[in-house]
């Protein structure tokens, strides 16, 4: 009887530390909401599903994360203009406040002797 008595207060006591903890982590300024990671989600697909139908962009190349609506992009792309289209199409998706554009210019290596 003993036994019992101390699993079942062993828990309630681990239901209300899980409790206490998802408040508190909740309340944490940095921390999104629910609602805005949805959000978050879905301008990232989005916009992974923008640059996958452009052609002369590599979606594979780019890394696309979003956080409360600012867009991270990052990665290699072969030419220059293709970092200014990258940030444009990022623009163009609903939901989208910010733009940090951290793509970078591959540079071509020739072969010895070329």
């Amino acid at each position: 009887m003993r036994a019992d008595r101390t699993g079942h207060l062993s828990a309630i006591l681990a239901v209300v530390l899980t409790a206490l903890l998802v408040s508190a982590c909740a309340s944490c300024p940095d921390s999104p909401s629910f609602g805005e990671y949805v959000e978050d989600t879905a301008i990232t697909l989005d916009l992974k599903g923008r640059l996958l139908t452009t052609g002369d962009l590599s979606a594979v190349d780019i890394s696309v994360s979003t956080y409360r609506g600012v867009v991270l992009l990052s990665g290699f792309v072969s030419r220059d203009e293709q970092i200014s289209k990258a940030e444009d199409i990022a623009r163009s998706v609903g939901g989208v406040k910010d733009v940090k554009n951290n793509l970078v210019l591959r540079k071509q290596v020739n072969a010895p002797g070329t």
